[in-house]
């Protein structure tokens, strides 16, 4: 069966309505990145909080307005403490990634699905690590009418997102 996607909706930026800016940061979510208006329409989260959030490209310095869909995670130690001796650390743009990597490492965490991502305002933690990253992990957050006829349609990559 073959998976058929509006090629006019790819190249259409994300209707912005609904989404909002975090007012407390930094803000730990678990969801998907929502990069054009066919995954806008397509992925819905069971909950979700729609996130616009502005980041800056680690070596263009350009900025990017960013659209997630996502749940806020309860509770996430591991993340505050990464983030926290992350920020200490201020890498250049040079080492961005690697300290970044770095600290995953130490922590047990990978950032390998989502690295396209992380930039300066957002880094990313795969989404297979939230049973590690929160005592209540609830990764049934999509959304999916199995009976529709197309419905792996709906179907995303999850990522835990730190936006500061």
């Amino acid at each position: 069966m073959a998976l058929i996607m509006n090629s006019d909706l790819v190249s259409q930026a994300v209707n912005a309505s609904g989404y909002r800016r975090l007012k407390m940061r930094p803000g730990i979510y678990y969801g998907a990145m929502i990069k054009h208006e066919y995954d806008n329409r397509r992925i819905t989260i069971n909950g979700e909080t729609k996130i616009k959030h502005k980041t800056r490209e680690i070596y263009t310095s350009d900025i990017k307005e960013k659209y997630i869909k996502a749940v806020p995670i309860e509770q996430p130690l591991i993340i505050h403490k990464l983030f926290k001796e992350f920020k200490r650390l201020k890498p250049s743009c040079d080492d961005f990634y690697n300290t970044y990597k770095m600290l995953l490492n130490k922590y047990n965490l990978s950032c390998n699905n989502g690295l396209s991502h992380v930039n300066h305002g957002m880094l990313v933690v795969d989404g297979e690590h939230l049973n590690r990253v929160t005592d209540n992990p609830s990764r049934n957050i999509l959304k999916l009418d199995l009976d529709a006829k197309n419905w792996f349609e709906s179907f995303a990559s999850l990522h835990i997102f730190i936006m500061y």
